[in-house]
C-alpha cells in the first residue's frame, strides 16, 4: 500500500467517524437564521418549532442537541447530538463540541428535553454542563447556555437556563 493511498483510506475512516458519531445534522433556512436565540424563551421557542418537528425527534426520550452560532449570535445549523431514554442521555464533551468544530461556530447552545415535563436539571445534567464550561474555553468557543425544555404547569417553568442560574458565565 502506498503513502498516499494510506492517507486517502485514513481520511476515509476519519470522515466516516465524524459522520456516523452525529445523528443528525440540519442547516437552517434564511428565514430561521434571522432570528436571534438571546434568551431561552427563544430557545424554548426553537425547539418547539424547530427541533420537536423533526421526524426523528422522539419526545419520550430525551434528545440533545447543539445549535451552532455566528459570530453575530445568530443559529445556523442543529445537531443532534444523542437521544437518551425516557429519564437521562449521556454524552461525552467530544460528542457534544465536535459539531461546532466541524460547523466553525463562534458560539453554541446546549438544550435538551426532559419527556417528564418537569425542566428541572438533574445531577447529571449539571456535571455535563459544568464539563462542557472547562472544554470551551480550552477550545475557544463559546457556550452561550444549555436550556432544559420542559412543560409548564402550576408552579413550574416549561425551560430551565443554566445561563440564568448563573452557572454558566
Amino acid at each position: 500500500m502506498t503513502v498516499h493511498h494510506a492517507r486517502r483510506q485514513d481520511a476515509f475512516k476519519t470522515h466516516r467517524f465524524v459522520t456516523t458519531s452525529v445523528i443528525s445534522e440540519n442547516c437552517l433556512p434564511y428565514t430561521t437564521k434571522e432570528q436571534g436565540l438571546e434568551t431561552p424563551e427563544a430557545c424554548l421557542k426553537f425547539w418547539r418549532d424547530v427541533v420537536s418537528t423533526q421526524p426523528s425527534y422522539e419526545a419520550d426520550k430525551e434528545n440533545l442537541v447543539v445549535i451552532l452560532l455566528s459570530s453575530r449570535l445568530r443559529p445556523y445549523a442543529w445537531h443532534t447530538v444523542a437521544i437518551g431514554h425516557l429519564t437521562e442521555v449521556n454524552a461525552h464533551p467530544r460528542e457534544i463540541l465536535r459539531p461546532c468544530i466541524a460547523g466553525a461556530a463562534f458560539g453554541f447552545i446546549l438544550a435538551h428535553n426532559h419527556p417528564s415535563g418537569d425542566a428541572t436539571p438533574s445531577r447529571g445534567d449539571e456535571i455535563i454542563t459544568r464539563k462542557i464550561i472547562e472544554a470551551s474555553q480550552i477550545m475557544n468557543i463559546r457556550f452561550m447556555d444549555h436550556v432544559v425544555v420542559g412543560q409548564s404547569a402550576p408552579g413550574r417553568s416549561a425551560f430551565y437556563s443554566f445561563r440564568e442560574a448563573g452557572i454558566i458565565p
